[in-house]
Formats: C-alpha cells, sequence, structure tokens
C-alpha cells in the first residue's frame, strides 16, 4: 500500500504532458534577431517583483546584466538551466550572474536535458521562445499576458527546480565575457504582432511527439516548417514528423525549411539537413537550406511550424531525442494575426527578401493594437 502511495504523489507531482487549452487576454510575438534583445530587455527591466527563467544554455552577457541590476533592486530572480549541456557550462556568465542571482543546474532523473526555452514575470506574463535568451539566429518568440497561463508555468518551474542544485562558482566575480550579439549583414525588418482573446495549447516533453503530429494532421491550407534540424530516421524508422509532411504534400502547400550550417549539413551523416532534404525532395516535398547570403541570417535556430491560421512555437528538436526524453515546451496560438506574422517571417528566410506586402499586414496589426487599447479594452 504504501509502494502504491509513494507511485501517486510521484504521478501527481509531475506536469501533464497532455496539451492544456486556455484562452489568453493578450499575445504578442517578434523575431530574432529583429528586436528580440530589446524585446527581453524590455520584459526584464519593467518586472517590478519577480522573474524566473528556464533555458537549457545561458551566454548572453546583455541580459545577464541586466538580471543583475533588476536583483539589485530586490527583484526575485531564479534562473534555472541544463546541468549538463553539450559543450559544459559558460562559467563565465554563468558565475557573473550566480554572485547576485541564484542560479539553478537541472539534474532531473525523469528526462534527459532541459532543453525547454521560457520566463514568467510578475506571475502574470509568460515568454516562451526557440532560443536560449540569445537574439543573434533566427529564432521565433512568443509573450503571453495571462494569469492561468503564467500559474500553469509557475507550476512547470518549481517542479523542476525541485531537481536541480544551485551553481556554486569556483571563478573569481568575473565582467560576464560571454557572448554578444554576433553582428551580421542582417538589418532588422520584423516589428510585433499582436492577438487577444485566442485560443491557445501549451504541452510539455517529454512523450510531445503525439501533440506535434496532431498540429500537422489538423493543418489547413499550408504547412511551413522552419526548424534548425531535421533527423530523417528514428532509430529504425522514418522520423514520424516526415511521414506526416510527405502524406500532407498532396493535400497542402508543404515547405520545409532547414539550417545551412556546416555542422548540420555534412554528407557523411545519414541524419543531416542535407540527407533530409534529399529525402524530401525524392517525396516531391518543397525544401530548402537557409542561403544565408541572400538573407544575411547567421543561422535558423527555429522550431516552428504554421498553416493558416495557427503557430506552433517550440523548443522542440525533430530529431527522436528531444519529443521523446528532453523537458521541452510547445505552445500553439490559433490566431489568424500570428500565423500571417510568422508566414512573412518564413517568405522571407524562403526568399531571402521581404514578401511585398509583408509591411502592410503588420501595419494592420499595430493598428489593431491601438484600436483595442484605446476603444475596445
Amino acid at each position: 500500500m504504501r509502494k502504491v502511495l509513494i507511485v501517486l504523489i510521484f504521478l501527481f507531482s509531475i506536469p501533464m504532458c497532455s496539451a492544456e487549452t486556455f484562452v489568453a487576454d493578450e499575445i504578442y510575438f517578434f523575431v530574432s534577431p529583429d528586436s528580440a534583445l530589446q524585446e527581453v530587455s524590455l520584459l526584464i527591466t519593467q518586472s517590478n517583483k519577480s522573474i524566473y527563467m528556464a533555458t537549457y544554455s545561458f551566454d548572453n552577457r546583455e541580459i545577464g546584466k541586466q538580471l543583475v541590476n533588476q536583483s539589485g533592486k530586490g527583484i526575485d530572480i531564479k534562473i534555472m538551466i541544463e546541468g549538463f549541456p553539450v559543450g559544459g557550462l559558460d562559467e563565465n556568465v554563468i558565475s557573473f550572474i550566480g554572485n547576485d542571482i541564484p542560479v539553478y543546474l537541472n539534474k532531473n532523473n525523469h528526462y534527459h536535458y532541459h532543453h525547454a526555452k521560457y520566463a514568467i514575470f510578475d506571475n502574470k506574463t509568460v515568454l516562451i521562445s526557440t532560443e536560449n535568451f540569445n537574439s543573434k539566429n533566427r529564432g521565433w518568440f512568443a509573450v503571453i499576458r495571462d494569469r492561468e497561463v503564467a500559474n500553469y508555468f509557475l507550476n512547470l518551474f518549481f517542479n523542476d527546480i525541485k531537481s536541480s542544485e544551485v551553481y556554486k562558482s569556483t571563478y573569481k566575480k568575473s565582467k560576464g565575457s560571454g557572448s554578444h550579439s554576433k553582428l551580421t549583414k542582417y538589418k532588422p525588418i520584423f516589428g510585433k504582432g499582436y492577438c487577444y482573446n485566442s485560443t491557445i495549447e501549451v504541452f510539455t516533453a517529454p512523450d510531445a511527439t503525439e501533440e506535434i503530429i496532431k498540429f500537422l494532421n489538423e493543418s489547413q491550407g499550408r504547412l511551413w516548417i522552419e526548424q534548425f534540424y531535421i533527423y530523417r530516421n528514428w532509430s529504425s524508422r522514418i522520423n514520424p514528423f516526415l511521414e506526416v509532411l510527405v502524406d500532407k504534400n498532396n493535400k497542402l502547400d508543404v515547405r520545409v525549411l532547414m539550417d545551412s550550417t556546416w555542422y548540420v549539413t555534412r554528407k557523411d551523416n545519414p541524419n543531416s539537413n542535407f540527407n533530409t532534404q534529399k529525402y524530401l525532395q525524392s517525396k516531391n516535398v518543397s525544401s530548402k537550406l537557409l542561403d544565408r547570403e541572400k538573407t544575411s541570417l547567421l543561422r535558423v535556430h527555429t522550431k516552428g511550424a504554421l498553416d493558416k491560421d495557427s503557430v506552433l512555437v517550440s523548443s522542440i528538436n525533430w530529431n527522436e531525442h528531444s519529443p521523446t526524453k528532453n523537458r521541452e515546451i510547445g505552445l500553439v496560438i490559433h490566431c489568424v494575426n500570428a500565423s500571417n506574422y510568422f508566414s512573412n517571417v518564413f517568405e522571407y528566410d524562403w526568399n531571402g527578401k521581404k514578401e511585398k506586402y509583408g509591411f502592410i499586414q503588420i501595419f494592420l496589426q499595430k493598428l489593431l493594437c491601438f484600436f483595442h487599447m484605446n476603444y475596445l479594452s
């Protein structure tokens, strides 16, 4: 009986993997490298009570300085990162912020890597991202202002932090010589988009494969995928996400855009983007690797998808490990404004130029926001 009770307590202490549905009061979204650093900085500097940040790794010196400054004002700040990231911890930046802010190294035994990327501000605003709070890559960001959604993430954060230990620096306090936003020829194009009173779905990994397949299967009109990398094979089978794309290709406008950095395009790796693209092309699925010259982007680090009126923003890489064994976050936004916004970003990344009427859609979104704030709220 005692063993049964322990198992039940354990099960109820773990956040559910199936999607939770909410109607969010306000959502806005943006991308990096265009305005992510500025938008994340605003969320940090405008916080008055608390900031709880969860990510895979942390090496952004500018963000680190802002967090330390806010901590000096008495704001409760906690940062949780993966305890054993590939390539090791960035001791310089973590030591810098760890002298003023508790940094928790996640070492959970119930999942492999802590790869989720989110933050909660003042217990009422949630940021979900494809990025590790870095602004140099192409990444997608969504901010949700809703107490119920914030409570969901507070529960997740403080449940996961139980399996973490506070980082103890053996280094002298440094000036935080971590990464800067690496300069490229890219010039900011995209501002913010907005949605109000929109239905969203939030899900977590491990065991998120079915949630992604559900999004892909339910897509209408188009199915555009923008991913850092996609493995062709899972164990001894074809990647199930690719199987859905191939099936949908006869019914929808399916496009797949992947990164072109050398280490994800090696010809001798059967699961590289190069070989995944060859597989997709053999199935007549339209696919491309990022043209870094045309776009001036450093790399695509996005983990996103969209159809005609919904968007998936997540931390989930399309290999077998990420959705099945890692702690990850997925967000589905059911809102035409979100789909239009990210489709314009996708078109630029796909073609290397801004879609002709993209600026008109963004202007209309800003106009809608103005009327909502001044006349409809």
